[in-house]
């Protein structure tokens, strides 16, 4: 029968924490989680990820892949929650952006039975916005903030019109990333390009 899974994912080396709660059918592909923490996360996807786990890597993949600097990559649409995370409190690590290197740490919480008027995914809570993509990483990230913070540094015009009005560091609105991780069939679909 099928189950739920909560999970708390958050984002390695942030302080405060960047953090999310969310509940996810055991059925989940660890390929359906990457796009449900990208949605959840305010990331935009353009970049390569990967899960690792008791040292086995999933990601985009087909079948099993080798890379010599990152080792053998399982196809991460074969991989389901619930044939990796049996227990409590077990975790795996997600990366994305090899660049930046983001990486978070999905932990489990509870398990739960299935509520079936529930719309699964959901995200629960959360804390704080994420770091914007293409930002050069949790330090380059940190530098981003105190130059914001200061109007007289010589670089904040160049870094605030970079960044963007739309961007509010230490907001999470929980309700736009569920009306989002309601339509996750529909972005995935848009993302494949299909």
């Amino acid at each position: 029968m099928e189950g739920v899974i909560q999970l708390r994912v958050y984002l390695e080396k942030t302080k405060p924490v960047i953090w999310r709660r969310l509940r996810v059918s055991d059925q989940t592909t660890l390929f359906e989680l990457h796009h449900i923490i990208q949605i959840s996360f305010g990331w935009k996807n353009y970049h390569a990820y990967e899960f690792s786990h008791y040292g086995f890597l999933f990601g985009q993949a087909t079948g099993y892949q080798m890379s010599p600097q990152r080792g053998v990559m399982i196809d991460s649409k074969t991989i389901t929650l619930e044939s990796i995370l049996v227990e409590e409190r077990e975790n795996l690590k997600y990366e994305y952006d090899f660049g930046d290197s983001w990486v978070h740490r999905v932990v489990v919480e509870r398990f739960l039975k299935k509520d079936e008027i529930v719309k699964y995914p959901y995200c629960m809570s959360g804390k704080h916005t994420s770091p914007p993509d293409d930002c050069g990483g949790i330090k380059a990230y940190y530098n981003m903030l105190n130059i914001l913070k200061n109007p007289n540094h010589h670089e904040h015009k160049d870094t605030a019109k970079w960044i963007g009005k739309e961007y509010t560091q230490g907001t999470f609105d929980k309700n736009l990333v569920n009306g989002q991780l309601s339509q996750l069939d529909q972005y995935i679909k848009d993302w494949l390009g299909s």
